[in-house]
């Protein structure tokens, strides 16, 4: 006797395998997070950014996510930074970018090498994702504490945004002797 399911039956049993498979997946590996204090203040290693999509995540501001999403470089360093495809990219936020500095637009790209020249903190988001939290900081060295600007500039970022890049603030600044 043939079992014949349909198109709706083929739907659902697929998208119970593709969740059972998740589900008894192990963990993904724990997301290493190394603070400005811990890199010394710009360490001289090669940069490189992920874009994450984490299925497992328990909401949109954990699933969506540079790793890491703070780095620090030499001025004239570059950051390799993977994975701008399909949804993610990645985009200079003009209220966190110093001036003088070029901007960053990267879509469709599977790997970009982008050179920071100018000295300070360079704040850059997903397009798409970054309301839920998808930002980062390229701090190119010299630079101080967080200026008061872009503290300011938070509230018309928007709520996601906002968050991300005032964590990253608060970790930059304790890591900096006042």
């Amino acid at each position: 006797m043939a079992l014949s399911l349909g198109r709706r039956g083929f739907i659902a049993g697929a998208g119970g395998l593709l969740l059972g498979s998740l589900i008894s997946s192990p963990a993904p590996a724990a997301v290493v997070h190394r603070s400005v204090a811990q890199m010394s203040i710009c360490s001289g290693d090669e940069a490189v950014v992920d874009q994450i999509t984490d299925v497992m995540a328990r909401s949109a501001t954990q699933m969506f996510r540079f790793v890491p999403n703070l780095v620090c470089v030499d001025a004239g360093q570059s950051v390799r930074i993977l994975n701008s495809r399909s949804q993610h990219t990645v985009h200079s936020v003009p209220e966190l970018t110093p001036d003088g500095a070029e901007t960053v637009a990267i879509v469709g790209e599977d790997v970009r090498d982008v050179v920071f020249d100018v000295p300070g903190i360079h704040g850059l988001a997903c397009a798409r994702h970054g309301r839920y939290g998808m930002v980062m900081i390229v701090a190119v060295r010299p630079f101080d504490r967080v200026p008061r600007d872009y503290w300011s500039a938070l509230d018309s970022l928007g709520p996601g945004r906002s968050l991300g890049f005032e964590s990253l603030f608060a970790e930059i600044d304790a890591a900096i002797p006042s």
